[in-house]
This record gives structure tokens, sequence and C-alpha cells, in this order.
């Protein structure tokens, strides 16, 4: 079984890197262009392998042949200039989470800020089902990039996040402390706070 995966995950790592249809590095505001940089999830009881492109969508890839399962992609970041998943994915309870981060801590051309957030996409509807932002609000920063992601601490079914840079103005202040940014956050599988 060992063997079986590390082959499927080399053919896996081939066929992505070969493949046009996970996209192409995606310009950012901090004058460069990103790929992909978080760590895929593996789900082995529907032999699926996640992956998140610098375009935004989520793929689930079939680890027997490499291909994009059919369904998939699932768009989870819309504004790629200025939000990134650095973190690796994580499945839990038929859910891919997906942490989204900024590219640089800039906003766009417009000076509208990134919406850190974690973002659960169900496997079976590919459908997003559970969203926590990190400061509540549109384009009000905060972020998750640790490069773990989150941790499942399974006997106490608590979530584990890191979470940081929020920026949140109010009359023309920048107010980075936010009740949930610069926190190790525990949460529940549905991405309530504890």
């Amino acid at each position: 079984m060992q063997s079986h995966l590390i082959r499927a995950l080399a053919v896996l790592v081939a066929t992505m890197f070969a493949s046009a249809a996970l996209g192409a590095p995606v310009t950012n505001v901090c004058g460069g262009a990103a790929g992909i940089a978080s760590t895929p999830a593996v789900s082995s009881d529907h032999r699926r392998l996640y992956v998140i492109g610098a375009n935004g969508k989520l793929f689930a890839l079939d680890v027997a042949t490499g291909g994009v399962v059919r369904g998939w992609p699932v768009t989870v970041v819309r504004r790629t200039s200025v939000e990134y998943v650095w973190s690796a994915l994580r499945v839990l309870d038929g859910k891919v989470l997906v942490p989204v981060g900024s590219h640089c801590d800039r906003p766009d051309a417009a000076g509208v800020s990134w919406d850190g957030r974690l973002v659960a996409v169900d496997t079976l509807t590919r459908r997003i089902t559970n969203t926590l932002d990190v400061v509540p609000g549109p384009a009000n920063g905060g972020s998750i990039w640790g490069w773990a992601g989150t941790s499942w601490d399974a006997a106490a079914k608590v979530l584990w996040t890191a979470t940081a840079n929020a920026t949140f103005q109010s009359n023309g202040n920048l107010i980075e402390k936010q009740p949930l940014a610069e926190r190790v956050l525990a949460l529940d599988p549905s991405l309530r706070v504890r």
C-alpha cells in the first residue's frame, strides 16, 4: 500500500506540473507571480488528491490516473491578485479545508484589502459549506498562512488554526487588534470558534 501510494503521488506530481488545467502562475500585488504553494491533501477513502492553484480553483485529482475528477474544480478564491493559499489543505469529515491569506498584506489597485478566511468545501456536493472570516466583514484583512494550515485533535474534536494580519479600518485608523486575528483559534468541525 505505501509503495502504491508513493507511485501514485509521483504520477500525480508529474501530471500536476505538466498540466495547464491547474492554471498558470498568477500576477499579484507584490509585483511577482505565484503558483501552487500549499501542500495538497490526500483522501484515501475517495482516492483523491486535493490541490489549489494560484488561480483560486480547488482541484480533485484521481490518485490512480492523475486526471481531474468530474465536476471539479471549485473556485474558492476569486481575488487572486491579493488572496492566496499558502497553507496546507486538510480533509476532515468529507470536507476540504482551505486556509486563505494574503500575498503580502497589500490591498489591490482600488485600495481594497484581502479577506482572510478558512473555507470548507464539501467533497461530494463540491459546494462551500462553511467559512470562518478572520475579521468579519468584507476586505478587512486577516490571514491564515501558517504552512501547516489546520491541525485536528480527534480526541477533543477540536480543529486548531493560527490567524494573522487584520487591516480593519475605523475612523481612518488601522486597528490590527481584532477578536480573531493574531490568535490561535480552537474551532469545531463546522468552523465555529469554541
